[in-house]
């Protein structure tokens, strides 16, 4: 009797635990399965550069299966609802005795696995979820008195306590199986709802494309990596958030070199090795906060008290700050390299998210929404929290009054303007749609305003 590996966002055969998990010591044989989820996907505003490098990865992630003599079978529903019939017949159809997948943060992804976790326990089927997205699982970093964390800096000194006290080593790698006759299923490449982004060039899938960004990154680039990560116009970050996102790569693969090379104490690393984990670590800190705090996955900022904020329908103001026309050239250049790869740079996130809800006084959820539909690493638990940081609705220790001013950001990380000329091609436009000064204040006293009506 076969056992399911049910992938999600778990593209990979290193580092996959419900991979790992379905082989084991057990003499039975591995199917895989994918499901694909259109109305869902756009419901929850996946966009297209999202989908297209998702489906690219799983073709990838086939033909690496397929070497272990693991089928992929791939199954087309409309939506998470249709799921605990679509696995509960396949279950049934091949014979399989066990089912396996990685954990998800969303509540309508928490639904839907417990939906199927029902329907499989009738048929005397066991689906265990596993954690393949965080390098400690979520519910092992919490406060003294047993509480998820609302600040990062406390998680990370926490989070860093244990991995160096638990780490236990290189996971073994998967071998192949016994052939079984079964057929992996053809991966389409085109999803109705999803157009053609024209950005796959940017963007090489699979695992072993990961590895080598990996290994460029840590060779050449980790070590000065607090100094210039900053600097937008610098080839000096990983730009490895587009596999992590579909886990073609997991975030303990990414520190494994670093491990080998200083220790499993983070602490003791060298200050670029140092920044760059840091990273990661806010991808388990912004898991821990959706699982602790599910009202912001249902569009609810953390803090409740930031409904109140009334935020401005500015529909020409946000028009021209997601087509960069806002007349600040370092935010419209931001915007233009979203637009052209898909991409963005970390400091230019928190700079345009910044401007959008601060200077421009437009609800967050509707530049989150944006760039999920944009990026091509769309992450939800990363986005959601990038923005609720950014608005000062979520995670953030600093008040609201946190407002940057993008023009000192660019003469402090792109004084020669290198990297706005490049994507607004040479033209010096300086002529902000919004006074930058008034509208800080302006800021501040509706969040204060808001703060103290709650």
């Amino acid at each position: 009797m076969p056992k399911l590996v049910w992938f999600r966002n778990d593209l990979r055969i290193n580092d996959n635990p419900a991979l790992s998990s379905a082989i084991g010591d057990s003499s039975e044989s591995v199917i895989g399965l994918f499901l694909i989820c259109p109305k869902t996907w756009l419901k929850h505003n996946w966009g297209s550069p999202r989908v297209e490098f998702l489906m690219k990865n799983v073709q990838e992630h086939s033909k690496q299966l397929n070497l272990l003599n693991i089928p992929l079978l791939i199954e087309e529903v409309d939506t998470f609802e249709c799921a605990p019939d679509a696995i509960a017949r396949l279950v049934s159809e091949h014979n399989c005795s066990h089912v396996y997948a990685g954990r998800e943060f969303g509540v309508d992804e928490i639904d839907r696995d417990k939906k199927v976790k029902t329907s499989l326990l009738k048929s005397g089927i066991q689906f265990d979820v596993v954690d393949d997205q965080t390098i400690i699982p979520v519910e092992k970093v919490t406060t003294q008195q047993g509480n998820g964390y609302l600040v990062f800096s406390p998680f990370r000194k926490k989070w860093d306590s244990i991995f160096a006290s638990s780490f236990v080593g290189v996971p073994s790698p998967i071998p192949a199986q016994q052939k079984v006759d079964i057929s992996s299923d053809h991966v389409p490449t085109e999803i109705a709802g999803f157009k053609n982004s024209g950005l796959m060039d940017h963007w090489l899938p699979g695992e072993s494309e990961a590895i080598v960004r990996r290994d460029h990154f840590l060779k050449s680039l980790v070590d000065n990596y607090c100094a210039s990560r900053d600097y937008p116009i610098l080839d000096s970050t990983s730009t490895l958030s587009p596999w992590l996102a579909v886990g073609a790569i997991s975030p303990l693969t990414c520190l494994l070199p670093l491990i080998e090379r200083m220790g499993s104490n983070p602490t003791t690393w060298s200050i670029g090795a140092r920044t760059w984990q840091s990273e990661l670590v806010w991808r388990d800190f912004y898991r821990q906060l959706m699982w602790n705090n599910p009202r912001v996955s249902k569009n609810k900022p953390l803090k409740q008290w930031t409904e109140n904020v009334p935020w401005k329908n500015d529909i020409n103001g946000f028009n021209n700050w997601r087509n960069g026309n806002t007349g600040v050239p370092i935010i419209d250049a931001a915007m233009k390299q979203l637009l052209n790869t898909g991409w963005m740079h970390n400091r230019l996130r928190m700079v345009t998210a910044m401007f959008l809800t601060k200077n421009l006084l437009i609800d967050w959820r509707l530049g989150e929404k944006y760039f999920a539909e944009k990026l091509v690493d769309y992450d939800f638990p990363s986005n959601n929290g990038g923005w609720q940081w950014a608005a000062s609705t979520g995670a953030d220790s600093v008040p609201y009054f946190r407002v940057f001013n993008p023009l000192l950001q660019a003469k402090r990380f792109d004084a020669e303007n290198k990297f706005s000329d490049k994507w607004n091609l040479g033209k010096k436009i300086m002529n902000p749609i919004v006074d930058l000064s008034k509208s800080r204040l302006r800021a501040i006293a509706a969040f204060k305003e808001a703060q103290l009506t709650a």
